[in-house]
C-alpha cells in the first residue's frame, strides 16, 4: 500500500521523469541484471502512470513480473519460508497477467506467467500438478509462437518435459527435453552474439546436464539416433514441435549423455569458482551444478 501511495504522490513528477529518461526500460534491465531487482521495480512503478500506450504498459508489467520473481528467488535462496514466498510469486503471476492483457502478442507475459506458476509449486517443494504443468506448457508454447528465438521458454519447456510423467499419464519425454535444452542454449548464445543479452544463464547448462542424465544414452545410442532425429526435424512442419528433434540438426560430441553432462557441470563450476564475491543467485547455480555433477557419477 505504501508503494502505491508513493506512486500516486509522485504522479505529477513521473511525466517529466519519463520525458527526461526515455531509456528507463534499459535502465531497468541494467538494474535487474545486477540483481538490484527492487530498484528496477521502483523505477518501473514510477514510470507506469506516464505510459502512453498499451504496448508500453505491457513492457513495464512484464518487467515488474520479472523483478518480482527474481527478487523472490533470492529470498528463497536465503532460506525464507514458503508462507512468505507464495504471495510474492502470486504477485508475479498477477503482473504477468497484466502484461498479457495489455500486450497479447508480447511473448514475455506468457513466459513469466508460466515461470511464476512453476515457482509456486517449487516453493512447496513439489512439482506442478499435471493440470498446472499443462497450463505452463500452453503459456510457453504461446511465447515461442510469438518469438521462436526467445530462449527462456525453450529452457522452461525442457524442464517440464523432463519432469512430468510420460505417456499415457502426461506429455513428458526425456528425449525431447534434451533437444529443448539444446535449443535454449543455442538461442541464448545467439542472443548474446546479437547483443540482445549479455550472457547465457548458467542454469541453461545445468538443466541440459540434468536432461542428459535422465535420458542416459550411451555414445553409441546417440550416434544411432542422431540421423533419425534429423529426419524427424525435417519431416515436422509445426515450428514448435520440430524442436523436439532439434538435436538432430546440431553437432554433438561423440560421448555418452552422462559424460557430456559432467562436462557441462564442470564448465559451470569452473566459471563460478573464478568469480569473487558470488551473489546468492550465483551461489545457488554453483550448488546446483555441484549436486548435478555428483549425481552423474564418475567417469
Amino acid at each position: 500500500m505504501n508503494k502505491l501511495l508513493a506512486v500516486g504522490a509522485f504522479l505529477t513528477l513521473t511525466l517529466s521523469v519519463l520525458q527526461a529518461q526515455p531509456g528507463y526500460q534499459e535502465r531497468s534491465d541494467d538494474l535487474s541484471f545486477a540483481d538490484r531487482n527492487m530498484e528496477s521495480f521502483d523505477l518501473l512503478m514510477e514510470m507506469l502512470p506516464a505510459a502512453g500506450t498499451d504496448q508500453e504498459r505491457a513492457e513495464i508489467y512484464w518487467r515488474l513480473s520479472r523483478d518480482t520473481i527474481l527478487d523472490t528467488d533470492i529470498r528463497r535462496y536465503a532460506g525464507e519460508s514458503f508462507d512468505s514466498l507464495l504471495p510474492l510469486y502470486k504477485r508475479g503471476e498477477y503482473l504477468a497477467d497484466k502484461a498479457i492483457s495489455f500486450g497479447p502478442n508480447n511473448p514475455m507475459g506468457y513466459y513469466l506467467k508460466a515461470c511464476n506458476i512453476g515457482r509456486q509449486e517449487q516453493a512447496c517443494e513439489t512439482f506442478a500438478s499435471l493440470s498446472q504443468a499443462e497450463l505452463m506448457r500452453t503459456l510457453l508454447i504461446r511465447a515461442v509462437q510469438a518469438d521462436p528465438q526467445l530462449s527462456g521458454p525453450w529452457y522452461v519447456l525442457g524442464q517440464l518435459y523432463e519432469q512430468v510423467p510420460g505417456w499415457p499419464l502426461s506429455f513428458g519425454s526425456a528425449v525431447w527435453a534434451v533437444s529443448l535444452g539444446r535449443k535454449a542454449l543455442d538461442a541464448g548464445r545467439e542472443d548474446v552474439s546479437n547483443g540482445v543479452e549479455r550472457e547465457v544463464p548458467l542454469d541453461y547448462s545445468i538443466q541440459l546436464a540434468r536432461h542428459l542424465a535422465k535420458r542416459d544414452w550411451s555414445s553409441e545410442k546417440r550416434a544411432q539416433e542422431h540421423a533419425k532425429e534429423a529426419q524427424k526435424f525435417d519431416a515436422t512442419s509445426d515450428p514448435v514441435e520440430r524442436n523436439f528433434f532439434y538435436e538432430g540438426i546440431v553437432s554433438i560430441p561423440p560421448i555418452s549423455d552422462r559424460a557430456e553432462g559432467r562436462q557441462l557441470c564442470q564448465l559451470v563450476i569452473s566459471k563460478l569458482q573464478s568469480v569473487p564475491n558470488l551473489t546468492l543467485s550465483q551461489q545457488n547455480d554453483l550448488k546446483n551444478a555441484q549436486e548435478t555433477l555428483a549425481g552423474l557419477g564418475q567417469q
